[in-house]
């Protein structure tokens, strides 16, 4: 019974927390849209939360294994959490069209579960991974789908962080006149911390271990206290360009005018005009006296 007074404490406090900072995330999102997505997956973590609570208040109980609802909402918590490094990695490139496009699995299983079950399908309780597999059909296998849909959805973010955030955190480097004030390494400590949420709540959906089912919800609420607090004040950076219509990063020369293209001897005379102009403004401005000139304030002001 204490340990059950307890849980529910916990799974109210992360409740609660997740409302309150997705709300304020939310209320915050003017000054970046990666911290809407994140307030939004917050949201969806709180309803997740009051959806295991409902389905094994008392963990004495027997936990039923792989709960469809729990599995659904967990897809979509994991998606967003996918689609809010995105928006860090690339700011702009998740459009409407292809967020949709990036959740249709979801949507497509969703609508196919909820057709088997209102046509009557058979459904069953199941209190341990064996005796899932022993009664396989086509329940246990839309479940199975919607486990491996969510583990897609956890391990891209990772995917996407080992594999670019070394040339983005070169990318912002060069777009920020000092970068000792911006958290260039942000990407990499939400791949940690997504990996933290994500194991806790493989464990939440598996372990039948009491103490350990406690212990996994105060983890997870320390997570998200500190995931929350450091996107909350991380600093944002101002970017002029936007990667709407590309993922790839820009390139000097990307944005050369094309009535130049071909004329080498245009070309030339305007170089040689934009290379007198930075002269003349270090000769009279000297800004090679600031120690945090870079080549992106040149480009801003030339």
């Amino acid at each position: 019974m204490k340990w059950d007074i307890i849980q529910f404490l916990l799974s109210l406090q992360i409740i609660g927390f997740c409302i309150f900072g997705g709300t304020i995330l939310l209320l915050r999102s003017r000054e970046r849209r990666a911290k809407k997505i994140l307030g939004f997956a917050m949201y969806l973590w709180a309803v997740m939360a009051i959806v295991r609570v409902s389905v094994n208040f008392y963990l004495h109980e027997g936990k039923e294994a792989f709960h469809p609802d729990v599995l659904i909402i967990g897809c979509f918590v994991t998606a967003i959490l996918a689609c809010y490094v995105i928006e860090v990695l690339r700011p702009g490139y998740l459009t409407l069209k292809r967020f949709a496009v990036f959740i249709s699995p979801i949507f497509l299983t969703s609508l196919m579960y909820l057709a088997y079950r209102l046509s009557g399908g058979e459904i069953h309780v199941y209190y341990s991974l064996k005796e899932l597999l022993e009664y396989f059909n086509f329940d246990v296998f839309m479940r199975g789908l919607f486990f491996l849909l969510t583990l897609f959805y956890m391990l891209l973010p990772v995917y996407l962080i080992l594999r670019y955030s070394g040339d983005y955190k070169a990318f912002l480097s060069e777009n920020v006149s000092n970068p000792d004030d911006y958290d260039l390494d942000w990407l990499k400590k939400t791949m940690i911390v997504l990996m933290v949420l994500y194991g806790f709540y493989l464990i939440l959906l598996l372990t039948d271990i009491l103490i350990l089912y406690v212990v996994n919800k105060a983890v997870l609420l320390l997570t998200w206290f500190y995931f929350f607090y450091k996107a909350l004040f991380l600093k944002p950076i101002i970017l002029e360009h936007s990667f709407k219509n590309s993922w790839n990063l820009p390139y000097q020369g990307d944005d050369e005018s094309d009535d130049y293209d071909g004329d080498e001897e245009q070309r030339g005379l305007l170089s040689k005009r934009y290379a007198e102009e930075v002269n003349q403004w270090f000769e009279k401005e000297k800004p090679y006296l600031r120690d945090d000139l870079r080549l992106t304030d040149l480009q801003r002001i030339f």
